[in-house]
């Protein structure tokens, strides 16, 4: 013959249950909160560094507009900067055995980013632009464009800020 619990037995269990669930589903929030605030504190934990760096080294730089990183063939910080003579340069500064190096660049040797995207709207009509950053290929500064095209394949293209040259990597979905 089966066993009859009460109702009020029953419900407790149910309660505690519940209770154990909310507990649980709690500390799995806090911690994805806590470990993605824990990675985004490490993208940026260099950044005062680099500005430091920059601040003090013999670039003269009046005001830093941003900075980003980039990984090409090592991680590289990506500064937007202008020096004391209001002149717009872009800086890539990276770690040589712990020590800050720098590459910098005079941006109005380059094609703007505006002018840059603009040309790639005229060719890529049908794209959706993902995001676009300021990258190395091959030693030389370029812009890194991310969009899906017609086809919603993943895209990377890469363009050399001198003189517009192309190079594209084109990622198809793996479902």
């Amino acid at each position: 013959m089966r066993k009859q619990y009460l109702l009020s037995i029953e419900l407790k269990k149910s309660f505690w249950i519940s209770v154990v669930v909310v507990i649980l589903l709690g500390a799995f929030l806090y911690f994805c909160v806590h470990t993605y605030q824990g990675i985004m504190k490490t993208k940026t934990a260099n950044f005062s560094d680099v500005e430091n760096f920059l601040l003090e080294s013999d670039l003269k730089i009046d005001d830093i507009h941003s900075i980003e990183r980039f990984h090409g063939n090592q991680l590289y910080y990506v500064v937007e900067a202008e020096n004391i003579n209001e002149e717009a340069l872009l800086i890539y500064v990276y770690k040589d055995e712990e020590v800050f190096q720098y590459r910098d660049y005079a941006m109005e040797s380059f094609y703007t980013q505006d002018e840059i995207l603009e040309d790639w709207k005229q060719r890529c009509t049908s794209c959706h632009l993902l995001g676009s950053n300021f990258g190395l290929l091959n030693e030389n500064p370029s812009l890194e464009i991310k969009y899906l095209d017609d086809q919603e394949r993943l895209v990377y293209e890469h363009v050399l800020l001198n003189d517009l040259s192309e190079y594209r990597l084109t990622l198809n979905p793996a479902y």
